[in-house]
């Protein structure tokens, strides 16, 4: 056996850094944020605690990987896509189709990572919870802000309180997450939903 051929077996395994975040983010939507040690994240990932640092800095910065990663999931996506040309009753029920999909199909963990992210925790993660706080709060403002659009077209009454709606559609679908967590099958969260268009404002 040649030095080449020796170099080759002694060289240690390239570290890949996508499928290390993919493992981080099944690890932190399993069992949240304060339930994931550096100890579980470098068991599951396969390296050293070293070279978890140097490839993401440190807990938190991972965590923000983690969370814009789950974001660009096709699902999540979906469920915050205000700008479609479409109805609003029509943008509103895909909303509600797509998350009962975000928090049911994701290798038997339910419930959703931004959704009911760290809404409680030690003073040491209030930062933290802070990021997904903010998450939340753009999806509020986003779909507050297709609201009141469709206000000014008429696709809803003059009198429709576009952030009360907005509040009461994000509670919904939070409220979905959680009895997605507790077990509700997927259709008695699309009864949940159907119920919520049903509050909507006529056009």
């Amino acid at each position: 056996m040649g030095r080449t051929d020796k170099s080759r077996m002694g060289r240690p395994r390239e570290f890949d850094r996508e499928a290390a975040l993919r493992t981080a983010l099944e690890l932190f939507w399993q069992r949240g944020y304060e339930g994931t040690s550096i100890a579980d994240l470098t068991a599951a990932i396969g390296i050293a605690p070293a070279s978890l640092y140097a490839a993401f800095g440190n807990k938190e910065q991972l965590y923000r990987e983690v969370l814009e990663a789950y974001q660009s999931r096709p699902e999540i996506l979906a469920r915050s896509n205000f700008e479609e040309n479409l109805p609003v009753h029509e943008i509103i029920a895909k909303m509600l189709d797509a998350s009962i999909v975000a928090v049911t199909e994701f290798k038997g963990t339910r419930g959703c990572m931004v959704s009911t992210g760290l809404l409680f925790c030690a003073p040491a993660n209030k930062t933290v919870a802070a990021i997904t706080a903010e998450m939340r709060a753009k999806w509020r403002t986003a779909l507050t802000r297709r609201l009141r659009r469709a206000v000014a077209a008429g696709e809803l009454p003059k009198t429709t309180n576009a952030d009360c709606l907005s509040r009461y559609l994000l509670s919904v679908m939070q409220g979905i997450s959680v009895q997605a967590r507790d077990g509700a099958t997927v259709r008695q969260l699309k009864d949940i939903a159907e119920l919520a268009l049903r509050v909507m404002p006529p056009a």
